[in-house]
């Protein structure tokens, strides 16, 4: 018999991980406003005006929502005790020691969860508020110790996620991330 985590508990870290996703998102929107220059700030409402970047920019909005849909609603569906995807035949697997492979994930989520929030205070803060002649090279924080620090985030994400959930439907937030 494979053993897999309660139902409830990878359902409550569906719910935090998804949340603070959520909240690292909106983060980001603050910190580019908060963080722009004055010259990024005349680039950005030229753009807007022009309309330039508004299909990249409804594309972006969807790929960075869907990671916290996914997993509110795995989480949701586990809460309910609908089973409709969450731990529901057809559309979830157990592999040998499922329990203690999806607290592996619950750890890479947790994990990436500080690293990616990090990441994106830093990006935002010296590279997308500021025009490309006033941009720096970040060699601080994770930036110091690996390239693309959000990169990394954000594979250990889906893989942490796809562990954690045990569910097709997570998948799809494995290759949407990266």
């Amino acid at each position: 018999v494979i053993r897999m985590l309660p139902v409830e508990v990878a359902s409550v870290l569906l719910i935090v991980s998804g949340a603070w996703w959520t909240a690292s998102i909106l983060l980001a929107l603050y910190w580019e406003r908060r963080f722009e220059t004055h010259g990024r700030n005349l680039e950005r409402l030229q753009e807007r005006k022009s309309g330039r970047d508004r299909v990249s920019s409804v594309v972006g909005g969807i790929m960075l929502s869907l990671p916290a849909a996914v997993t509110l609603g795995l989480a949701l569906d586990g809460l309910a005790h609908a089973r409709v995807i969450l731990y529901a035949p057809g559309w979830s697997w157990s592999l040998p020691e499922a329990a203690a492979l999806q607290l592996f994930g619950g750890i890479l989520v947790f994990v990436a969860l500080p690293l990616f929030t990090w990441s994106v205070y830093l990006i935002e803060r010296y590279v997308y508020g500021r025009l490309p002649g006033e941009r720096t090279l970040i060699q601080r924080g994770p930036y110091a110790l690996v390239r693309h620090p959000m990169h990394l985030a954000a594979l250990l994400l889906g893989i942490g996620w796809v562990l954690l959930a045990q569910n097709f439907v997570a998948l799809v937030l494995l290759f949407l991330l990266e």
